[in-house]
């Protein structure tokens, strides 16, 4: 029997990666460009990069909806660029712009910001809406993991 790793696709080349063992690490680098597959860094996501991340990546997607047309929501970066240090590479985090990428968010029927969806395979495995502390962002996102 074969053993499966995780595919995990590059942050900067989009390039599927396959590490050599199910135990992701911070250290891990893209086999095509080596870059490193998780920096803390939050992605910007867009129409270009957001399905590899979302559809084919088997690492779980933690995405924050917003809006730069609404400066009040800005604050909240702080709070979700913090989580990315304590969630990766579990998962990988990325803030989606509802008025750049209106399809997405169409796609996802977000109605209101801040939204924040975990995604995997396309599929969503969980929704909260409303601003998040650092610790809690964290807590409900690893909750996901044991359902």
């Amino acid at each position: 029997m074969t053993e499966s790793f995780p595919m995990i696709v590059c942050p900067v080349c989009l390039t599927l990666n396959q590490p050599q063992s199910d135990e992701l690490s911070s250290s891990d680098a893209c086999n095509h460009c080596n870059s490193p597959l998780f920096n803390t860094q939050l992605l910007t996501l867009t129409s270009a990069n957001f399905n590899a991340h979302a559809r084919i990546s088997d690492v779980p997607l933690l995405i924050e909806f917003w809006s730069s047309e609404y400066h009040s929501m800005l604050p909240l970066g702080p709070a979700f660029a913090a989580a990315a240090g304590q969630l990766e590479p579990k998962f990988r985090l990325g803030r989606l712009d509802i008025e750049e990428e209106s399809a997405i968010a169409a796609e996802f029927e977000i109605q209101s910001i801040p939204t924040f969806l975990i995604i995997r395979h396309g599929r969503e495995m969980s929704r909260r809406t409303g601003a998040m502390l650092t610790r809690n962002i964290v807590e409900w996102s690893l909750s996901t993991l044991s359902v």
